[in-house]
């Protein structure tokens, strides 16, 4: 008798169908995970764009701002002129964020440094949402979940 080598054909089956099992269970999970790192991924990247704007405000001593990428012409929902376009910070969003209902979509801030009103901006991405708030005073909170 000769020694055979490799799998049964009856445990590559079974091994099949055991990393089909996994795969099946591990995959809902993958998206839950991606769709909240895009929604992280914007959170920060709206947060970088209003720090930035907030610098640049108090160093330029001009009003600056920041529109959601979702914003056509930034620059007059700021009421900043054509020619000062260098102050318009823009937050680009991941595919498939956008802002939800009832969300600020810009701040433009002053010369010192702090927002000519107060900005609850709210990102939402298949069912999850993030809430980015902006006080009186130009400190940005995070939370999880819509603004209320």
């Amino acid at each position: 008798m000769t020694k055979m080598n490799g799998f049964p054909l009856i445990e590559l089956l079974v091994t099949i169908a055991v990393i089909a099992i996994l795969a099946t269970i591990a995959v809902p999970s993958f998206n839950s995970i991606l769709n909240n790192q895009k929604l992280n991924a914007s959170t920060r990247e709206l947060m970088s764009k209003i720090a930035e704007a907030r610098t640049q405000a108090v160093t330029l001593r001009q009003t600056t701002g920041v529109c959601l990428s979702t914003v056509s012409d930034c620059a007059s929902a700021l009421s900043i002129t054509t020619n000062q376009t260098n102050r318009v910070y823009i937050a680009q969003l991941e595919k498939n964020v956008v802002a939800g209902t009832g969300s600020a979509t810009q701040i433009a801030f002053r010369v010192e440094g702090i927002p000519i009103s107060t900005a609850k901006f709210t990102l939402t991405r298949n069912g999850q949402s993030r809430c980015v708030e902006v006080g009186i005073t130009g400190d940005t909170y995070y939370k999880e979940g819509a603004c209320t």
